[in-house]
């Protein structure tokens, strides 16, 4: 299917569409979606989930968070999530997976420390509004 990454900004009150961002794909990826978003003062935090090949079965799932202005959509910075010990991460659907809390932005997920390993263990991600540890 090929998956690109795109996000968009609309106004509450008319549902009107104020922008919309096209995201590079991540190196080395064959398709991305945006999954989550959240914000904080003039910035809008998104959740790009990336997969590396096209058979399910082979890929990798990587995780990267995008900062836009939240007024304009530009791109202002980007960090790969580093899950210690997984050979895949994903985070699933649900905005207490990805929010604000306190000074933090908090990303809840899942990992697979192996290709052929059932065991799903959860990990979590605490990254500041410059998308640092």
């Amino acid at each position: 299917m090929e998956q690109k990454p795109v996000v968009y900004a609309e106004n509450e009150k008319d549902k009107k569409i104020l922008w919309v961002k096209h995201l590079q794909l991540p190196p080395n990826t064959f398709q991305s979606r945006t999954t989550h978003c959240a914000g904080s003062g003039d910035a809008a935090f998104v959740l790009i989930q990336s997969d590396t090949q096209s058979e399910q079965t082979l890929s990798q799932t990587l995780l990267r968070v995008v900062k836009l202005n939240a007024d304009t959509g530009a791109l202002i910075t980007q960090q790969d999530l580093n899950v210690p010990k997984a050979y895949t991460a994903w985070v699933a659907e649900g905005a207490g997976r990805f929010k604000w809390q306190g000074n933090a932005l908090v990303i809840a997920g899942n990992y697979r420390p192996s290709s052929d390993d059932a065991d799903q263990p959860e990990f979590t991600v605490h990254l500041n509004g410059d998308l640092k540890p």
